[in-house]
């Protein structure tokens, strides 16, 4: 498994003080190996490292700060290059009823989260990765993700926002896109309402669903159809434009598996 890889440093008697600066060798054991990443991981963490050498030797990219970059760099040296599948681009993020996934396409070597929730917040990291773990101090949570091999991160309990987030490939920081996703299906108030001619129908839908939205005259008679097909989860917002029909009331019907909901509409020209 991954816990066999190691790289030997050739670096003589000059371990023992600060010269192995940004060589990955955390535990000043001569080998850059997933004890190192550990030792890092426990350090952003909290705990900190065992002394200044050791925290010298974390910054392997040399930017002055030992984050989730430090460890991706050591797992890219460990690993020798990714060949079997390309680097990740981009990320989607997205923010589910009781799950964090991620959805990328490609590698992805590394996640450093920092949380803010309530007192009542539970985590549970996935175990899909080559290392995991976080630490929670009252109302922050701070997590770190080492090559994870699942698109879910973790579960959870309670609600969270996240404060500060790092998300790299092999080479480094990538961009993400956070996707808060709603808890349940909902149609939201139609606004304006009265309204001339035009107005917004917004609804919510908390997992991608087969949805069908249909306006109504007073007879109970179809007067448009607004959405017929899968929809992906999340706030949507539906334009109506009712230029060609007479004043009056209209219902608004939204259908999706067993949730169904109806509203009234005031058309005023």
């Amino acid at each position: 498994g991954n816990l066999g890889y190691h790289v030997f440093l050739d670096c003589g008697d000059t371990c023992n003080d600060c010269s192995s600066s940004g060589s990955g060798d955390v535990t000043g054991d001569g080998n850059v190996d997933v004890l190192d990443i550990v030792a890092i991981v426990t350090a952003i963490l909290g705990d900190g490292f065992q002394d200044e050498c050791s925290e010298a030797s974390g910054d392997v990219t040399g930017d002055g700060s030992v984050d989730v970059l430090d460890i991706v760099a050591i797992v890219t040296a460990i690993l020798g290059g990714r060949t079997d599948i390309d680097d990740a681009s981009s990320a989607n993020l997205i923010k589910g009823e009781n799950s964090l996934t991620l959805e990328t396409d490609g590698y992805i070597g590394g996640i450093q989260m920092t949380l803010r929730h309530g007192p009542e917040f539970y985590i549970e990291l996935t175990t899909e990765a080559m290392v995991a773990d976080y630490k929670t101090d009252g109302n922050k949570t701070i997590l770190v993700i080492v090559v994870p091999e699942s698109k879910e991160l973790f579960t959870y309990k309670g609600d969270f926002e996240i404060v500060d987030m790092i998300v790299a490939n092999s080479e480094g920081r990538i961009d993400v896109n956070v996707i808060n996703t709603p808890l349940e299906f909902r149609l939201n108030t139609t606004y304006p309402n009265p309204f001339n001619p035009i107005t917004n129908i917004n609804f919510t839908l908390p997992f991608e669903s087969e949805i069908t939205l249909e306006v109504y005259d007073m007879q109970g008679r179809v007067v448009e159809v607004l959405v017929n097909g899968i929809m992906q989860p999340g706030f949507h917002s539906i334009t109506w434009n009712a230029d060609n029909q007479a004043s009056g009331v209209y219902f608004v019907k939204m259908l999706s598996g067993e949730y169904i909901s109806t509203q009234k509409l005031m058309l005023l020209k």
